[in-house]
């Protein structure tokens, strides 16, 4: 799918969760909106096994990048983006469900916890380490994804 509309959806998606929890946390910035894409990237493809996005996403030194949000959102690279942007086309339920799920669950962070965080995910350390490509690919994130281990609380009897 076009980038620009995945990225539309999540900010709109964000300035929802804003006025529904009457939260200001989840305005997002140029910087938060770039890790966001990543892991919806992420959660598209372990959920169904496809991209979300049709962009590269790179491994830089702030964290996971998609150059094409650059152009049109840099302007809010540390200012909240509050405006609704125009969704052109009605996305399929499964890519609803991915991004409403990927905001609520890190749309509230600050620049600096996303960005901690996307730095923790495996795929992003290989690539920023890689000498020949700073792609996080689709096949890298699909290894990576193949190595987590989710953490399953135990209860002692």
């Amino acid at each position: 799918m076009r980038t620009k509309d995945i990225t539309n959806k999540i900010i709109n998606t964000s300035i929802d969760f804003k006025f529904n929890y009457n939260d200001e946390n989840f305005y997002i910035t140029f910087y938060s909106l770039n890790k966001l894409l990543y892991f919806a990237q992420k959660e598209m493809i372990k959920k169904y096994n496809r991209r979300i996005i049709d962009s590269e996403i790179t491994a830089n030194s702030t964290g996971p990048f998609i150059e094409e949000t650059k152009e049109i959102f840099y302007k809010y690279i540390y200012e909240k983006i509050k405006e609704k942007q125009k969704e052109e086309i009605a996305l399929p339920p499964s890519v609803n469900d991915i991004i409403f799920n990927v905001v609520q669950q890190y749309g509230s962070l600050s620049d600096q916890e996303i960005g901690l965080l996307s730095k923790r995910e495996k795929a992003y350390q290989e690539a920023i380490l890689n000498k020949n490509s700073n792609i996080i690919t689709e096949s890298l994130i699909k290894e990576t994804i193949l190595e987590e281990r989710p953490y399953i609380k135990t209860y002692k009897k």
